[in-house]
């Protein structure tokens, strides 16, 4: 519902408190997804807990890293 109604909104020209609005509920809908990849890779992957959460900080430094090149050009 965040990233269509999201899109939807800019895509209409909507006022801003729509965009604002469906990214609240994305940012909201992502958390309880962080909760949920975190809470199966302690319970799952006991063994090798420590390099998943090494490679998803290291992912997420990388798409920053990433991002920021981007904007800047």
């Amino acid at each position: 519902m965040g990233f269509f109604g999201f899109g939807i909104a800019l895509h209409d020209q909507l006022p801003w408190i729509g965009p604002i609005m469906f990214q609240s509920i994305l940012g909201f809908g992502l958390s309880f997804l962080n909760i949920a990849v975190y809470g199966y890779i302690t319970d799952c992957l006991r063994d090798h807990a420590p390099e998943a959460f090494a490679s998803i900080n290291l992912r997420n430094i990388y798409s920053f890293g990433t991002f920021t090149l981007h904007v800047q050009f």
